[in-house]
């Protein structure tokens, strides 16, 4: 390719971003992806907390029933 036709070629390329556009359907789906992790991942954080309430609340039962069996000793 000779120089001038490499020139023209550079001034004729369109120009494209790396991130999708607000115009677009891929801009669109992101979006909406996003949206579906941000509340996955509440979900979960709640789903943790309710876990981690049911086993303190086990322990805790556990433990009056292990401290009521050694005073009926």
């Amino acid at each position: 390719m000779h120089r001038s036709h490499q020139a023209e070629d550079i001034r004729k390329a369109v120009s494209t971003s790396h991130c999708s556009q607000p115009n677009t359907i891929e801009y669109e789906m992101a979006m909406e992806w996003r949206l579906l992790q941000e509340k996955s991942e509440c979900w979960w954080k709640e789903l943790y907390k309710q876990e981690d309430l049911e086993l303190d609340k086990v322990k805790r039962n556990h433990l009056i029933l292990t401290a009521n069996k050694k005073l009926d000793k």
